[in-house]
């Protein structure tokens, strides 16, 4: 039976027949040589891709191939067995009340598997229609009982469906921990969930938390720690689709953006990668994660990167592309199209016409009152204090006056 050092003695076996070093090979795959000799010291594992790289250039037949699959599966199998012996990820409650706890079975069964799907999919669709304040802790319960899944008998061909499963309900609890502003909870949760999607070798999963995880650190003014997330989301990038390339490289945009004035080109460089690679999206391929990622949310994300530039003083176009989202979001996003209205009238209040900016934002004010989103809230603060500023032109007042009833001073 093959040892977990199978992988590394064999690269450093074939390297050597080769006759070729440590150096010169790192730099044929894109590593230091430091990564190199990490993973020869199996001190570091690589993705399957870099794998299939060095096989093709050390000549090794899929020798090297099978060894990365075996200890692949080793890695796994580790992973499944410290996840399980991880203590529950624990939700933040908004409110004390009564808490039924869901009764665990004594055997994990197909339909487990469909109801933290239907679960998952109905947090989604309430989190983006009243904030993730209020599905946080509608959720709470299920992923409390969904975890306990986790230590129960289970066939081995439902495992890797199990961990998927328990992983995309914590990554939907983590976003709206994130949205609530419970970041620590959230990060607890998307750590949580990330080690789920790598038992379930779910690599499309996997993109979808690194992405979020990104999107939290943004948010939070930790872009370089956002670039380090999406760096690895793409470690497996010939397996995603046009949209999920497009989603990731989106954030990415937002996250030089927020990095300053210094890394303006590159963030519009990169909104200008994203459309491009949005232009090949294929919805019928896609994963179910990437479903929201339609064009106004396109124009929304990219949006968002384009107005840190336009605050900066630069010309883009943030304000039709949130125009475009605000019109077209579908039924339902109803955080969405707020947030990209509450950024619109920002914008023209810092850039524009006031009155139009005020008339705007103005339409922002009921609906961001009622969802139960820090984002949004967060965000119609700035719009207020961009409207302080124009405190003189009495639309702008009205709406600084109206923004304080609707949400406090």
């Amino acid at each position: 039976m093959e040892t977990p050092e199978a992988f590394r003695h064999r690269l450093r076996r074939s390297r050597e027949q080769c006759g070729k070093t440590v150096d010169s090979l790192a730099r044929s795959v894109n590593l230091s040589r430091s990564q190199l000799s990490n993973v020869e010291g199996g001190r570091k594992f690589i993705d399957r891709r870099r794998a299939e790289d060095l096989d093709r250039l050390l000549g090794a037949e899929g020798a090297l191939i099978e060894a990365w699959e075996i200890k692949a599966r080793e890695l796994a199998e580790l992973k499944r067995r410290t996840v399980m012996k991880l203590p529950l990820a624990v939700l933040p409650t908004p409110f004390s009340g009564l808490h039924q706890p869901l009764r665990t079975p004594k055997r994990v069964t197909p339909d487990d598997l469909a109801e933290i799907g239907v679960v998952s999919r109905a947090l989604v669709a309430w989190d983006n229609a009243f904030g993730g304040g209020q599905a946080l802790d509608q959720g709470r319960s299920h992923l409390e009982w969904a975890q306990n899944l986790l230590r129960v008998d289970c066939p081995s061909e439902l495992r890797p469906g199990l961990f998927g499963a328990v992983g995309n309900l914590a990554q939907q609890a983590a976003f709206m921990a994130f949205d609530a502003f419970a970041h620590s909870a959230a990060r607890e949760l998307f750590r949580f969930s990330l080690d789920c999607s790598e038992v379930a070798c779910d690599v499309h999963l996997r993109t979808a938390i690194l992405s979020s995880m990104a999107r939290q650190e943004v948010w939070c003014g930790k872009p370089r720690e956002a670039l380090t997330y999406l760096d690895e989301a793409v470690s497996y990038a010939d397996r995603l689709t046009a949209t999920e390339h497009t989603e990731i490289t989106t954030v990415r945009a937002r996250a030089y953006a927020k990095l300053g004035p210094e890394f303006a080109e590159r963030a519009l460089s990169t909104v200008g990668q994203a459309d491009e690679l949005f232009a090949d999206s294929d919805p019928s391929i896609d994963p179910t994660w990437v479903d929201f990622y339609d064009s106004a949310q396109h124009h929304g994300d990219t949006a968002h990167a384009l107005f840190d530039v336009a605050m900066q003083g630069r010309r883009t176009d943030a304000a039709e592309r949130f125009r475009f989202a605000v019109s077209n979001h579908r039924l339902g996003y109803t955080r969405s199209r707020t947030i990209s209205q509450i950024k619109l009238a920002t914008l023209i209040m810092a850039s524009g016409d006031p009155q139009e900016a005020a008339s705007i934002g103005q339409e922002a004010v009921d609906p961001a009152a009622r969802l139960k989103s820090h984002r949004t809230r967060t965000d119609l603060v700035a719009l207020r204090t961009q409207a302080a500023v124009r405190g003189n032109i009495a639309e702008a007042g009205e709406l600084v006056e109206r923004i304080d009833e609707a949400i406090g001073s």
